[in-house]
């Protein structure tokens, strides 16, 4: 598999990502043209309603009241401690962006291009566009979805559902019937707004769970890609392709949990090769090394055994030195990839959504939580202020860095 970022291109010179980019503007247009008497134009967002859902979401909410009812309560609790561990991360960036640590946007925006790998700078990380839209998919459907059976579940009515697109970012809704929520219990609509968060949290826990079952029989170990010139391995006569198995007896081994910390990275399987070699050298710890230059080690391959001397790493002093480059090779790359991205923007978005700002999800809680306790007028008070401080919060760790 080439690790170099190569743009695919047909005959003609022209640029593969663009032309599907270009194609799915076409089709959106074709469909808005379509459905014109059907769609809501609202500035520069674009709605469009419908009740054909509606049927399947009711089917699904009473197939198991009290089951959702669990869902939802154990919804609430997860969300809560998610708020706080949001909120206590925004102010930990606050913090680095303010001793000028953070070089970067504290929090960047995930935007699709015609890319053929994910490209990164200051306040933004550009995805190729069929990766992106694949993964708001799986993660506004569950969360629109959950919000509409748990609402169902509460016997509040749904006025519609519907697609909107914002500029040209596609999304969903469910529109719920704000009088009737209005008057339920607190806690029955601290369900129905910590609904939607929770999917998305369900959604990353299984994505996790898929991907270290897929990765467990799909990928066969660390492969080593090149041999330097010189090196210990050359002199100990591994060779190239060969796949790493133990160091001293410590297995090599590669995971999914290791692979997704990587999901904006060119390489995320080089990268992830590369660490568990090093997780082996430091003994787990990522920090001081437990082999030196000059020892002797023992290295396990699947084809056979080997022992070398190790050297000193050419560009750092006193580290160990094996002369391999190595890689991950399997055809389920391309899947990891995706699983990856959708783990980490499903546990962002939701993270995001559940903070106390109004009217995501988290503002819609605390904004029922203070008007239950201290009545509508102060409650929405103290709620606008809370609202105004967490977006300030997130306005400058996203570019307080350019200021320091």
């Amino acid at each position: 598999m080439s690790l170099k970022s190569t743009t695919r291109k047909n005959g003609d010179g022209m640029d593969v990502n663009l032309v599907g980019f270009l194609i799915f503007l076409l089709v959106l247009a074709a469909l808005i043209w379509m459905k014109r008497e059907k769609i809501d134009v609202r500035g520069v967002m674009v709605l469009y309603k419908t009740k054909r859902f509606m049927k399947a979401i009711d089917k699904i909410a009473s197939s198991g009241i009290r089951l959702w009812k669990v869902i939802g309560t154990l919804a609430v609790t997860v969300c809560i401690f998610f708020m706080v561990y949001g909120s206590f991360l925004l102010f930990e960036t606050a913090f680095e962006a303010a001793s000028g640590k953070l070089k970067e946007g504290g929090v960047k925006l995930v935007l699709p291009a015609p890319v053929s790998q994910t490209k990164t700078g200051y306040a933004y990380i550009l995805l190729p566009f069929w990766m992106w839209l694949l993964a708001i998919f799986f993660i506004i459907l569950p969360h629109e979805l959950f919000h509409g059976i748990i609402a169902r579940t509460e016997r509040i009515p749904l006025k519609s559902v519907g697609l909107l697109l914002f500029l040209i970012f596609p999304g969903a809704f469910v529109e719920i019937d704000e009088k009737r929520l209005e008057r339920k219990k607190l806690f029955q609509k601290l369900r129905v707004f910590a609904a939607g968060s929770f999917a998305n949290f369900l959604v990353a826990l299984i994505v996790f769970f898929l991907g270290t079952a897929l990765w467990n029989f799909c990928v066969p170990g660390v492969v080593i890609e090149k041999i330097l010139p010189g090196s210990p391995a050359e002199k100990a006569g591994i060779g190239e392709g060969e796949i790493l198995k133990s160091i001293n007896g410590i297995p090599v081994k590669t995971s999914f949990s290791l692979f997704s910390g990587f999901p904006f990275e060119g390489s995320p399987e080089k990268l992830t090769a590369s660490f568990s070699i090093l997780k082996v050298l430091t003994n787990g710890t990522f920090r001081k090394y437990s082999f030196h230059p000059g020892e002797r080690v023992f290295v396990e391959t699947d084809k056979g055994n080997y022992t070398l001397v190790l050297a000193e790493h050419p560009e750092m002093k006193n580290a160990p030195f094996l002369g391999i480059s190595v890689n991950l090779s399997s055809w389920c790359i391309p899947i990891f990839r995706f699983f990856s991205l959708l783990f980490f923007l499903s546990i962002a978005i939701g993270i995001i959504n559940i903070l106390p700002i109004y009217p995501l999800d988290g503002g819609q809680m605390i904004n029922a939580f203070l008007k239950e306790k201290l009545g509508k007028r102060r409650g929405e008070r103290i709620t606008r202020s809370i609202t105004l401080f967490f977006v300030f919060l997130l306005i400058y760790t996203l570019f307080a860095p350019a200021l320091t």
